[in-house]
């Protein structure tokens, strides 16, 4: 994953995302939904990208870029208008238990996390999914509202995970510029 003008994108193995959007090997999310990269095909996974200079780089096990030869690493040379993307996620949900909140998004200092049911521990992932801070305990002093220092976290999308009281979990995410 990576971060790019303002847009997560995404590598892997996969065919499509939101479960209708063809997508060959890599996706954007712009904050409200999935797109694809417009015509652009993959024949193969794509397994690293990287930006240098304001243009993004893919590396994997391709061979073939939109039906031209490749030696597994390309360039983005195309751009996004026959970009075909999902239905924006609303943001103006529902309220439900167990709905966790985190803000400012993007943050920098500080994050505030606040969840709608009574939550055991919190914990800060990277969106490698390594663990970047120690369990923080929410007790009756808190309630469901927690301050979570972020500074000496890298930039980039991290994900907050709670454990509620009922054993259940609830998953939150935020961007640390």
């Amino acid at each position: 994953m990576m971060v790019h003008n303002d847009k997560l994108y995404v590598v892997g193995i996969f065919e499509c995302v939101d479960n209708n959007i063809l997508a060959s090997n890599i996706t954007s999310w712009d904050g409200e939904r999935w797109c694809n990269l417009g015509d652009s095909y993959f024949n193969n996974k794509i397994s690293c990208i990287t930006s240098y200079k304001g243009d993004i780089y893919v590396g994997g096990g391709f061979t073939m870029v939109d039906g031209l030869p490749c030696k597994s690493m390309a360039k983005w040379v195309g751009d996004e208008q026959n970009a075909a993307c999902s239905e924006p996620v609303s943001a103006a949900m529902e309220p439900q238990a167990g709905v966790i909140t985190c803000y400012p998004n993007p943050a920098m200092h500080q994050l505030r996390v606040v969840l709608e049911a009574p939550a055991t521990d919190i914990q800060v992932f990277s969106a490698e999914a390594k663990n970047q801070s120690n369990k923080i305990r929410i007790d009756s002093r808190v309630g469901n509202a927690v301050e979570v220092n972020i500074e000496g976290l890298a930039p980039g999308w991290y994900f907050v995970v709670a454990t509620l009281e009922n054993g259940g979990r609830v998953v939150g995410r935020f961007v640390k510029t």
